[in-house]
């Protein structure tokens, strides 16, 4: 099936350093996924027509986050995503498209006949998510 990976690991572990101190981390790996449009797998780059290897690359991303809490109701946290800045892409698609293998643009991609035989065809991404830090205070109301 498009889109979905063979293999998905998830991991996190937490370590309470002091009672006042936590750290934090992750893992998410994903494997390889076939891309919309190439439902059966064949799909086969020639370098000129079909551009692109039809399938998502499989990837690995690591998060690290640490928390202080100096009261019972008050804690300070950090986090960081994508520890290492990892480029993947989460899915992908076959489409046509107005640029030829080399990144030329083409101006008209159909023949003056209307055929479709020159039409590029390549394998379009979704973008991860790229590193993100983040920090905040919670503060817990009540008994």
């Amino acid at each position: 099936m498009p889109l979905i990976p063979r293999h998905l690991f998830k991991a996190r572990v937490e370590w309470q350093a002091t009672p006042a101190w936590s750290v934090e981390g992750g893992v998410l790996a994903v494997s390889s996924s076939l891309a919309r449009g190439n439902e059966n797998g064949q799909h086969a780059p020639d370098g000129t027509y079909f551009v692109g290897s039809g399938r998502t690359a499989g990837y690995a991303v690591f998060d690290l986050g640490a928390m202080y809490k100096p009261t019972p109701r008050l804690n300070f946290f950090v986090q960081v995503n994508n520890l290492f800045d990892r480029r993947y892409a989460t899915a992908s698609q076959l489409n046509a498209t107005g640029l030829t293998a080399t990144g030329n643009f083409i101006a008209r991609p159909f023949a003056a006949s209307g055929d479709n035989s020159s039409v590029v065809s390549s394998t379009f991404y979704a973008p991860g998510a790229p590193r993100t830090f983040w920090a905040g205070v919670r503060y817990t109301f009540g008994r």
